[in-house]
């Protein structure tokens, strides 16, 4: 069926998809195959501005079977990458029809989404107030752009999670694992607000901060490759039949 693809966004943007099967991999144009950050571009599916409204629709490619999901990303640079992350839309086979990003998160157990005092404790408040304002005649912090960056942080996690690996998404942590998802979150919000100023960040502070994220992601990967993440599984674990 064409048109399986869908997002609403903001017009004039440039969209797209990746394609997952069942076990994590990517549809590369000719089949699935493991991720690979620099095949990202092979892996892209566009979508289509509909006369300029913000609809974006896109074809799920005929040699694609069920089932699939399908990640909706908006691509920042010149070519698509895996820096396109969090989705704005996440669609599968069984309804092929899209969740938002921010329905996603809004749907996520509350209790390990981070708070604007989670990033004060990361970052400490005065770094949190700065980065935030981009008002200068503004002495307090934008409350506006704290949450949309805990907004992009969930999402993100979230991301990392659903493309690959054995988690369910929304991802569901467990007992004190809570906590180490809340750190996560917390930390990725904070370099948020502090990259997203508009201002030239090759700085020592910039640098420290982007090897922070990097740091976190790294640690996700690892979490989710090793399954070390006490949540929910998306599949059951394997048991072995018992002898009497």
């Amino acid at each position: 069926m064409p048109g399986e693809l869908q997002a609403i966004f903001t017009s004039g943007q440039t969209l797209y998809a990746v394609i997952l099967n069942a076990a994590g991999q990517a549809f590369n144009g000719s089949g699935f195959d493991t991720i690979t950050p620099t095949d990202w571009p092979a892996y892209a599916v566009p979508l289509a501005e509909q006369n300029a409204s913000g609809i974006y629709l896109g074809n799920i490619p005929a040699s694609v079977s069920a089932p699939w999901s399908a990640l909706i990303l908006a691509q920042i640079g010149s070519t698509p990458s895996p820096d396109d992350a969090p989705p704005i839309a996440i669609i599968d086979s069984t309804t092929a029809a899209p969740a938002a990003a921010s329905a996603v998160a809004s749907s996520l157990p509350q209790d390990w989404l981070a708070t604007q005092a989670d990033i004060e404790s990361q970052f400490g408040v005065e770094n949190v107030r700065i980065w935030s304002q981009l008002d200068p005649t503004q002495s307090a912090a934008d409350t506006t752009r704290i949450q949309a960056a805990l907004d992009w942080s969930a999402g993100h996690i979230v991301s990392i999670f659903a493309a690959y690996g054995n988690y369910a998404v929304p991802l569901a942590p467990l007992g004190t694992d809570v906590v180490i998802v809340q750190r996560w979150a917390a930390i990725l919000a904070g370099v948020w607000l502090y990259q997203s100023r508009g201002l030239r960040d090759n700085d020592a502070v910039g640098d420290h901060l982007t090897q922070l994220r990097q740091d976190v992601e790294q640690e996700m990967y690892r979490y989710r490759s090793t399954e070390k993440l006490n949540a929910a599984r998306r599949w059951p674990t394997a048991t072995s039949p018992t002898v009497g």
